[in-house]
């Protein structure tokens, strides 16, 4: 009997810009190379999708962040309804797939290690702002739903499994399975020409650049980061790749003196470029559930270092861990400790796609 190989793919975004939309990209294109037939359901398309790709866009209704959920969420649902034949694969908030792919953590997880990324009352302010937030309490509902519908779960990383089953101890850890994802090896790898590279981002050639890649800034520790500057020898410098405002980052670099070793790029489109130009990479984070930048990193050859809750962390000696993203001194004594090392895959572990391949199969 011949296997139907219709998959519906549902995300929000259809888009190249952040790291799930890259992924849920990249999928569909290797599903397609596997001759399923494959439909991207998203709320918005911001790019056009390749030969063979449908796209089914449910558009977005004008009002708050959570009726944006919730429609998609509900459209989704009709969408699946309609095909009850193929397979259908969430990569965000549905009510209704066969097999969900958790990129992040549960909420309640994320909001109790990210709330240590904030000072004082900021922090207290923070939490209260999420607890009244009308999205927040959908998403605790849409979680619930999705965990106990879905008949396979996939965790990018054995952190986030372990996060998930702190959070919800009646799962059966025999539905969760645990896919690392690959970086491409073909972009990103060792270059030499460093100083070509370090001239196209307009950075110094006589500095060993520390790189760290982020889009929010309070949550992957930068202001940590910045300070530690202090604690490491002048010819350090801090480069930082993404965010939306440098602005109060910028004056804490000036605050303590530090402001002509920190260089704020914005928005990088080739950053496999930068990190040709850098010496040492940095995931200070307070909650990151397999950082893909960190193996990136590794695989262009930077010294690399990562905080513990990180789940790409595993792929780093303990020397190379960051046990408290708050500690100014212990990031400076492992950035001068720290070794280049090759991002090795142990072969216990299921990685790439071909393992994402193997579990669709399963319910074809």
């Amino acid at each position: 009997m011949k296997k139907n190989k219709e998959i519906f793919l549902y995300l929000p975004r259809f888009s190249l810009y952040g790291g799930v939309e890259r992924f849920a990209f990249n999928l569909a294109i290797y599903l397609l190379q596997q001759n399923f037939s494959v439909t991207f359901v998203c709320s918005r398309a911001e790019i056009k999708p390749p030969a063979g790709l449908k796209v089914i866009t449910l558009g977005r209704p004008p009002l708050n962040k959570a009726s944006k959920m919730l429609y998609f969420a509900l459209k989704a649902r009709n969408i699946k309804r309609q095909f009850p034949k193929a397979l259908h694969f969430s990569l965000g908030k549905t009510l209704e797939q066969d097999i969900l792919r958790i990129g992040g953590g549960p909420l309640k997880i994320f909001w109790q290690l990210s709330k240590e990324a904030y000072p004082g009352l900021h922090k207290h302010f923070k939490m209260l702002r999420r607890r009244l937030a009308p999205s927040n309490w959908l998403t605790f509902l849409l979680e619930q739903k999705q965990l106990s519908q879905s008949k396979e779960i996939i965790c990018v990383s054995s952190l986030v499994k372990e996060w998930l089953l702190t959070a919800y101890p009646h799962l059966n850890p025999e539905r969760i399975t645990v896919i690392y994802n690959l970086p491409d090896l073909k972009k990103f790898k060792v270059q030499p020409q460093k100083e070509a590279f370090r001239k196209e981002f307009k950075l110094p050639f006589n500095k060993k650049l520390v790189l760290t890649v982020a889009t929010n800034f309070q949550l992957k520790g930068l202001a940590f980061l910045i300070k530690a500057l202090k604690y490491l020898p002048a010819d350090f410098a801090l480069v930082v790749a993404g965010g939306r405002n440098s602005r109060k980052y910028l004056y804490l670099a000036k605050k303590h003196s530090l402001e002509s070793r920190v260089y704020f790029l914005g928005k990088v489109d080739k950053i496999e470029n930068l990190y040709a130009a850098c010496d040492y990479f940095v995931l200070n984070s307070f909650y990151d559930a397999c950082s893909n930048a960190l193996l990136e990193a590794m695989a262009c050859g930077l010294k690399a270092l990562s905080s513990r809750f990180n789940g790409s962390a595993i792929f780093l000696p303990d020397q190379q861990i960051i046990h408290n993203p708050k500690d100014c001194r212990e990031i400076a004594q492992k950035l001068l400790s720290a070794q280049t090392l090759p991002l090795n895959y142990p072969k216990n572990l299921e990685v790439g796609f071909p393992a994402y391949l193997r579990v669709i199969e399963k319910y074809l």
